[in-house]
């Protein structure tokens, strides 16, 4: 019951949050080309935000496919990824 509720519930919101992720990167990639140079550093810092974001959430996707699949979790991976965005 748990995985059946993962499945549906948690994939589908990883789904849409990458999606939700990919459509504010193609909106900010125009304004990071903006003429007024604070525009322009506040896209380029939105968008390093925003893919680390996505990162996270595609991560997080493949933690729950490996969850669901193998009822096991390798937290390794989201350790890396923890550690290396305090780097």
């Amino acid at each position: 019951m748990i995985s059946r509720v993962l499945s549906e519930r948690e994939k589908t919101e990883i789904a849409v949050f990458l999606e939700t992720c990919e459509e504010a990167l193609r909106f900010l990639e125009s304004k990071a080309s903006a003429h007024d140079s604070r525009d322009r550093q506040r896209a380029q810092l939105q968008i390093e935000r925003i893919k680390g974001l996505y990162d996270l959430g595609r991560l997080g996707k493949k933690l729950l496919d490996g969850l669901l699949t193998t009822a096991k979790l390798d937290a390794e991976p989201l350790t890396r990824f923890m550690l290396g965005r305090k780097s």
